[in-house]
């Protein structure tokens, strides 16, 4: 039987298994295998020219115009396959060499070059971002965008007809489901695709100016399309006039103002401090430059301030968890007394009494437990709720690496650690649809078939979200032996200013430090079933700091997004902080091979 035979056979098998939707969980180790053996008889084709590349008029540049047949299955399953680990990018696009389609190799990740291509199909989503791009000879060929960011339309983030660079591009020999062969380039970090030229904006910047720019940004805004409208706000950016006429620095600040605005209203709390800050300092420079415009210069700053951009700057400080900050911003806007608006003083005092309660819960650990106990009822995952961690700390703890470490008497009954969630996702059978998120990772023995794909999209999106600080603290948690080469910590900026994360990074860290829970687990860490596809998953920054004990001195419980670890029994001062990783009611053995096989290391507790 030649190669192709044997390709063809493996993905006739394959087919079948997803399509018995009714038998789906049966059939995902067997689908595993079978991912396995093909991807290994696609080996053979490494190396090797593209032979089988399409015609630009053989391709479906219209995207799929159809539904899948509801009855084909009652489970919709989004499949990510993971062949090998590789590294981002961290080279600028201007030090790598251009490559052709044709010049690709197939299995060939193309380090050190960069693949200039134009976007000619419209985009859509299936298993990530897809569409079909075009290079400078005419060849063509489909593009995937894994793990694309949340809440993006996929023809936002690949415009039709918009220059794209792909960096280090990986060139991958694959298979449609009706058995075909199939090559695509394949972008699994969203910092290796740059757009060059977003033919939506082109055309139009050397025509309009930054005013009417700002003008097509607020429509956006109307419309809710905050993506677009960051686009168009940035434009006008970059059309300013450099010189320091009062109405040209009037325009900046607003420009800068508005793009805050529209960054905090996508989450986006580090983008958003930023542009404010901008805003509030050109404010500012305008104030000094005048000092004559008014007697009371705080008078002067807010009346003739764009309010927004400090509003801005105050919550995107309350979504850093930067309350003290916040505090101050707030505190300073309403002793001056300046916000003419009583629905705006309101939001004000609103933000500052939150603040205020935020700051208390963060130094003294103290909550309000039955309020959280009652939103946890309503399913209230996110709580407005600070996390305390003033009574521990993270020092080494020899064979067991580093662990959590009491700085003072807790007693029994105590909050050890309360801590907010750094990323979260609902269990899959919690959900409203049938959707199912299934990770075949093949350097793995097993597929992975829970929240755990709907974590990584979370902790994506709260690594670009927050501040560089938070990556820092992230990026310190353990990775299972993951080889990060000379950098310990993905903070770096790319050239097109978005952080650069290695996403196969975060995963070896979700795995090794993802919890199982709730949604309400007040009274339930003792259950069996902590590990099953309809838990909610969450990671913890702190937490994941405890080690295991299967005599532990605290017991773990969660409220929505929110983990709090209270002490069983006295704890001292420089007493390591442990918790029980699997259950007490598992059979001794079994318990200390699951212990090997998720954490890696040798339980040496006789309990």
């Amino acid at each position: 039987m030649s190669l192709r035979q044997v390709i063809e056979m493996l993905i006739h098998h394959l087919n079948e298994s997803v399509a018995d939707g009714n038998n789906f969980f049966d059939n995902v180790t067997s689908q595993f295998h079978l991912y396995k053996r093909l991807v290994r008889a696609l080996r053979g084709y490494h190396g090797s020219l593209p032979q089988y590349l399409q015609s630009k008029e053989e391709y479906d540049l219209a995207g799929p115009t159809q539904s899948p047949d509801p009855g084909y299955s009652r489970i919709q399953v989004s499949t990510w396959v993971i062949q090998r680990y590789l590294q981002p990018c961290h080279v600028s696009i201007d030090l790598l060499s251009g490559i052709t389609i044709v010049e690709l190799r197939a299995g060939i990740h193309h380090q050190g070059r960069k693949l200039l291509a134009k976007v000619i199909g419209a985009s859509y989503m299936s298993n990530g971002f897809r569409t079909i791009v075009e290079d400078k000879n005419g060849d063509v060929i489909a593009l995937v965008v894994c793990n694309p960011p949340p809440n993006i339309d996929p023809q936002d983030l690949l415009p039709l007809n918009s220059l794209i660079v792909v960096k280090q591009p990986l060139f991958e020999v694959w298979f449609k489901r009706k058995g075909e062969f199939d090559l695509q380039i394949r972008v699994d970090h969203l910092s290796d695709l740059v757009m060059k030229l977003d033919a939506r904006y082109h055309g139009n910047s050397s025509v309009l100016d930054s005013q009417e720019w700002k003008a097509k940004g607020k429509h956006d805004m109307t419309t809710m399309d905050t993506w677009n409208a960051i686009a168009c706000y940035t434009q006008g950016i970059k059309v300013l006039d450099p010189s320091n006429d009062p109405n040209e620095l009037v325009l900046a600040r607003d420009l800068f103002s508005d793009r805050a605005m529209a960054y905090l209203d996508r989450g986006q709390y580090e983008l958003a401090y930023y542009d404010a800050c901008k805003a509030c300092d050109i404010q500012q420079n305008m104030h000094n430059a005048s000092p004559g415009l008014s007697e009371d210069g705080v008078q002067f700053y807010f009346h003739q301030s764009h309010d927004q951009a400090l509003w801005v700057k105050a919550t995107a400080l309350y979504g850093l968890r930067e309350f003290r900050g916040c505090y101050q911003i707030c505190s300073m806007v309403l002793k001056a007394g300046c916000v003419d608006d009583m629905r705006l003083e309101d939001e004000w005092n609103h933000l500052y009494q939150r603040t205020i309660a935020r700051w208390f819960e963060s130094e003294n650990g103290v909550y309000n437990w039955k309020l959280i106990r009652k939103g946890v009822k309503r399913d209230k995952i996110d709580n407005d709720i600070a996390s305390y961690a003033a009574a521990v700390e993270v020092k080494d703890a020899g064979e067991m690496g580093r662990g959590l470490f009491a700085n003072r008497i807790i007693r029994e009954g105590r909050v050890v650690l309360a801590e907010k969630a750094f990323a979260y996702a609902k269990g899959e059978a919690r959900g409203q649809e049938t959707h199912l998120n299934v990770l075949h990772d093949l350097t793995r023995d097993a597929p992975q078939i829970s929240a755990g794909e709907a974590l990584l999209e979370k902790t994506l999106a709260s690594l670009q979200n927050l501040g560089p600080e938070w990556r820092r603290q992230f990026f310190k948690l353990y990775s299972g032996g993951y080889p990060s080469g000379d950098r310990p910590f993905e903070t770096a900026l790319s050239t097109h200013d978005q952080p650069i994360i290695d996403v196969f990074h975060v995963l070896s860290i979700i795995r090794m430090n993802s919890m199982a829970c709730g949604p309400s687990d007040e009274e339930e860490s003792d259950e069996e079933n902590l590990n099953e596809p309809d838990r909610d998953e969450g990671l913890w920054i702190q937490a994941s700091y405890t080690n295991h004990s299967c005599n532990p001195n605290c017991k773990v419980s969660s409220y929505g997004d929110m983990l709090v670890l209270r002490a069983v029994r006295r704890i001292e001062p420089g007493e390591q902080i442990t918790v029980n990783y699997v259950p007490m009611n598992v059979a001794h053995e079994q318990r200390h091979a699951i212990l090997k096989a998720n954490w890696d290391f040798e339980c040496g507790c006789e309990a």
